[in-house]
């Protein structure tokens, strides 16, 4: 249900007020539609009873080209644990990036689901180095992965890192999960 709808001015700044007072704190996601843009969800703030303004470190909104997740949905087909899940977007999806303190693509990083013992139904490939192909070992310099059937608000990290995102999936949308680890 959403309480609060707005759009953001030209500088991309947005001012909510609400009709009403809030019991719980409001959880914000960007949404891009249209054009050749495929429909992309970014969390920017989770929500958090009785804290208001800028609530996590992630101000990126991301717009997935539908070019680009036809391309690796492509690229993933020739994967049986993955092939169920495609395509990107249509069946849902995640889109993960994991980037340094200076934004840029992290390699060699591996993310976990933070489920505190129970099973994952999620599974996770990571952009190779060549652009072109998917491996399930860590990510490549370009620090993108692909994320499918997660578990409803399920919470995932970066193996030694301190910290967690949450995923989602749905149909008709891709949404994005962005980690930054110094």
């Amino acid at each position: 249900m959403s309480a609060l709808t707005t759009t953001s001015e030209a500088n991309g700044q947005v001012d909510v007020t609400s009709t009403e007072p809030l019991a719980e704190g409001v959880g914000v996601v960007g949404v891009i539609t249209g054009g050749d843009y495929y429909t992309t969800a970014t969390g920017i703030a989770a929500p958090t009873a009785g804290v208001y303004g800028p609530m996590n470190g992630n101000r990126d909104i991301w717009a997935m080209p539908a070019a680009k997740l036809t391309e690796w949905s492509g690229y993933l087909m020739a994967d049986p644990e993955i092939m169920p899940s495609l395509p990107l977007g249509d069946a849902g999806g995640v889109v993960g990036f994991v980037r340094d303190g200076n934004g840029m693509g992290k390699a060699g990083a591996k993310i976990v689901s933070e489920t505190n013992g129970a099973a994952t139904t999620a599974k996770i490939r990571y952009l190779s180095d060549d652009g072109v192909s998917f491996n399930a070992d860590a990510t490549g310099t370009s620090g993108l992965f692909v994320l499918v059937s997660p578990g409803l608000g399920e919470h995932f990290t970066v193996e030694g890192g301190t910290v967690i995102g949450t995923a989602g999936s749905a149909k008709k949308a891709v949404f994005v999960l962005i980690l930054t680890e110094p």
